[in-house]
């Protein structure tokens, strides 16, 4: 995340699967953590950081939407699962219009807390939050391809999804959705100190 106004992100959200604990534990060892944690909390709105981690959900959301372009490109640097993340979809997208149908990702705020941990030595905070994920598929036509195996991964609805929809032939007007709840984590760096008002100098933006 973004270290000083002014200047892009240090890292962009990664999404985690919290039934595997080893996963996050190692990037927490990385930053400094130790396995039994020591950091303090920190409050979802602390103005003290770039992005209040209340503010995140929605942030990320925005950037993703936007494909990693756009003014939220500017404030965040591409992590692992972000880059993945956008050219997954932009596969997606151009696989379901070979495969006749119409595919679309949306994200948005999660109405869920954001959970804070200070990093060592003050350097900003550590934040788990969540975003919603809607993702769905629109027949084109009653041509549109439904997947002859469970590892097709062209554009089209899963095979195991699509069964157990009781969905075996597209229709005209076919829509397929799936919500889902994405746990993220970043790294957010601490605010710049703002100058005095006597100060003659303009901050950056």
């Amino acid at each position: 995340m973004q270290q000083s106004a002014g200047v892009a992100r240090r890292e962009a959200a990664e999404i985690y699967d919290l039934s595997q604990p080893p996963q996050i534990l190692s990037d927490l060892a990385f930053e400094g953590f130790k396995a039994s944690g020591y950091a303090s909390p920190v409050p979802a709105g602390d103005v003290s950081l770039t992005t209040e981690p209340s503010a995140l959900s929605a942030a990320y959301a925005r950037y993703l939407d936007d494909g990693g372009r756009g003014a939220r490109g500017r404030s965040f640097l591409p992590g692992g699962y972000t880059t993945g993340y956008v050219k997954a979809d932009q596969q997606a997208v151009a696989g379901a219009a070979a495969s006749g149908w119409k595919f679309a990702d949306r994200q948005s705020a999660a109405n869920l807390p954001a959970y804070a941990l200070q990093l060592p030595g003050g350097a900003g905070a550590l934040v788990i939050f969540c975003t919603k994920d809607a993702v769905s598929w629109a027949a084109m036509s009653s041509s549109a391809g439904i997947p002859r195996s469970a590892t097709a991964s062209d554009g089209m609805p899963s095979l195991q999804f699509l069964r157990r929809l009781g969905i075996t032939a597209a229709r005209p007007g076919l829509r397929v959705t799936a919500t889902a709840i994405n746990e993220n984590l970043a790294f957010v760096g601490p605010a710049a100190p703002r100058a005095p008002r006597s100060s003659s100098t303009t901050a950056g933006h």
